[in-house]
């Protein structure tokens, strides 16, 4: 199935590890739905197998659920981080940018916040050029407060203004494919 592209049409699914999804739309043209029939069987066999579901995790039949830290909008059908979170990055940041000396490893983290949130539009993560290098650079020194160059500051501000375009939608005409 890897090699193969992602069905033009709902119901999907995914498997990462040992967590599985199925996304299903209630208007497909009066099919009925069986996503959660395709996970209960995943489960059984899992279940036989003895790997272990976390049935905690289970959304079922869920308007606008999270999976896998993955907002997915029940009405507008795209795919992503939920605003929420995206805001709070954006804030984090620009308090962040706000500050003379701030920790490095806060640095580190926000950026690893926003490649995660970022891989639901790919090209955004080119923004990070300066930064990623700085980063390499940094870590060798292993300073714990640390000033962050201007050309560094100036890519976390761009990546402030570009968090609200990181997701992608699920019934694009031109989406033939999810990454």
């Amino acid at each position: 199935l890897i090699d193969k592209p992602v069905h033009a049409a709902f119901p999907l699914w995914g498997s990462i590890i040992d967590d599985m999804w199925a996304i299903e739309a209630d208007e497909r043209d009066g099919a009925d739905l069986v996503g959660s029939e395709w996970l209960d069987r995943a489960v059984q066999v899992w279940r036989s197998d003895g790997v272990i579901d976390n049935h905690g995790k289970a959304l079922d039949a869920v308007e606008g659920g999270e999976i896998q830290g993955v907002f997915v909008h029940p009405r507008q059908h795209w795919v992503g981080v939920s605003l929420c979170k995206r805001r709070s990055l954006l804030q984090g940041t620009l308090w962040l940018l706000s500050r003379r000396l701030v920790p490095f490893k806060e640095v580190e983290r926000l950026v690893g916040k926003f490649s995660f949130v970022f891989s639901y539009r790919a090209p955004l993560r080119s923004i990070f050029m300066k930064v990623y290098e700085w980063l390499e650079k940094r870590r060798k020194v292993k300073a714990h407060l640390v000033d962050v160059p201007a050309d560094v500051w100036l890519e976390l501000l761009m990546a402030c203004s570009m968090v609200g375009f990181s997701q992608f939608y699920l019934d694009a005409p031109w989406a033939t494919r999810v990454e």
